[in-house]
């Protein structure tokens, strides 16, 4: 199946393929690749952090206010270009997610319309395999107790700088039920070279 099918199907049939594909595979769908320590800036999601390139969107759904997460999007600088080369992408964006104590994010599946209509070339778009798509997360900080974080049918367990990665159609949730916050980088990822 081609990228450009996956990412312009309804809500509900992208679902139902990534449930489908889901089950087909072997578990787990997802892979730890490393500890490296990036030099990340401090943001602060209180105020407009011009400094760091980022755009700060609160998003909540539904009413819910369980539900929601504060994402900081990283325009193409040094720490972009830095973690595009350590992950040896082609295409990526960059979000630093931060979640409140008491927040959390349901299971769901990313279709990342964004990276693909946005940063490949119309020509990748239209011809890459729906398997060219990855996504990794890089998480800032050591795990406590109640912060959660599921791919598929397993819990992660992570140390500041641990970095995972994940098929395109894996489910995945987040929770956070300790007393501080949990910040995370999110990187959804374009390979042209067969994986």
């Amino acid at each position: 199946m081609l990228l450009k099918h996956i990412v312009e199907l309804s809500i509900d049939e992208f679902e139902s393929v990534c449930w489908k594909q889901f089950y087909a595979e072997k578990q787990p769908c997802w892979e730890f690749i490393g500890n490296v320590q990036f030099d990340v800036p401090t943001v602060n999601f209180e105020t407009n952090p011009f400094d760091y390139n980022v755009n700060i969107q609160t998003e909540q759904s539904d009413g819910n206010s369980a539900y929601m997460l504060s994402r900081a999007y990283f325009n193409e600088d040094s720490l972009f270009q830095t973690i595009k080369n350590y992950l040896e992408v082609d295409y990526m964006s960059l979000t630093m997610n931060q979640q409140e104590p008491g927040w959390l994010t349901p299971v769901h599946f990313d279709r990342n319309r964004t990276l693909c209509q946005t940063k490949l070339p119309s020509s990748l778009y239209q011809e890459l395999p729906i398997n060219s798509m990855q996504k990794y997360v890089i998480f800032l900080e050591d795990q406590v107790l109640g912060q959660n974080f599921q791919i598929g049918d397993e819990h992660l367990s992570w140390k500041a700088g641990d970095i995972f990665k994940w098929q395109w159609f894996a489910p995945h949730c987040t929770s956070n039920s300790s007393q501080v916050n949990r910040t995370l980088l999110t990187i959804p990822s374009i390979t042209t070279k067969p994986l």
